[in-house]
């Protein structure tokens, strides 16, 4: 499956785009979603029997069957990784910028290290996600 979504310009809003009116919304193409079609607040459903890997190169970071798919209006989804299922020492704590979700809490960030290859802000995790979010404790997302 493809995600469509206006990403470079996802990107330079920093990371939250205003809903746009139907006449600027493009048509997803087949087998795509939009992600203004993704629910407010956002959704995390089980990807039961779906294998998830995430990769670095031909590095697996982490790989699992036990994922989670976070939906939520105007962002692409993500990936939420049970801890145990992560080469954790893959993960250095980044430098970026604290962020907080209103549904999900504040996040930190980690960046990834293969070799000579640094990949910045890569993953985050809730270390106290909201009450009705738990589904985001002890899970990093990717």
């Amino acid at each position: 499956m493809s995600i469509f979504t206006q990403f470079p310009k996802h990107v330079a809003s920093g990371g939250y785009l205003p809903r746009p009116t139907k006449k600027e919304q493009e048509t997803p193409g087949k087998g795509q979603e939009s992600v203004w079609s993704y629910p407010r607040p956002p959704v995390c459903k089980e990807a039961k029997g779906r294998k998830v890997t995430v990769k670095i190169g031909e590095t697996i970071i982490a790989e699992t069957e036990r994922a989670w798919r976070m939906m939520e209006e105007s962002h692409p989804p993500t990936w939420y990784i049970p801890k145990e299922d992560i080469k954790m020492d893959f993960l250095k704590p980044s430098q970026a910028l604290k962020t907080t979700c209103e549904f999900k809490g504040q996040a930190v960030y980690y960046d990834v290290k293969v070799k000579n290859k640094l990949a910045k802000m890569v993953a985050w995790t809730y270390p106290k996600p909201e009450d009705d979010q738990s589904v985001a404790s002890l899970r990093y997302v990717f």
